[in-house]
């Protein structure tokens, strides 16, 4: 019980900082998105957003799980953010996590699994 609240918070946190981001991003002031999404990648991850653009495919992953469980909802809310986020590192990291998600049956947007599908092969 204590781990599923702890994860609806910091779900709820991230889709906050998601809004602001989106704020953000439409006036066009990239240096302050970057700065949002580093401070609160910290905060709930103690990870930086360029540890996030440079981790492999399994260490970003285990970010969201804890034991054997995967949490696909906090992996949706840090796609979400990787994806606005913008780079093509940040992008790649963004399908790992919805791909994840989608692997297990979880839930993401109707659009992602559009995006998903147009998405380079690895």
């Amino acid at each position: 019980m204590f781990t599923r609240d702890y994860i609806m918070r910091q779900i709820h946190q991230l889709v906050h900082v998601l809004s602001i981001v989106l704020l953000k991003r439409n006036s066009d002031k990239p240096e302050e998105v970057r700065h949002v999404l580093d401070t609160a990648l910290n905060e709930q991850f103690g990870h930086s957003l360029p540890d996030f653009l440079s981790m492999d495919k399994e260490s970003l992953l285990s970010t969201c799980s804890s034991g054997d469980h995967f949490h696909e909802g906090l992996a949706v809310a840090l796609a979400d953010l990787l994806k606005e986020e913008g780079s093509p590192d940040g992008v790649r990291r963004a399908f790992w996590l919805y791909q994840a998600v989608i692997a297990t049956g979880g839930t993401v947007p109707l659009h992602i699994h559009e995006w998903a599908a147009s998405f380079p092969s690895e």
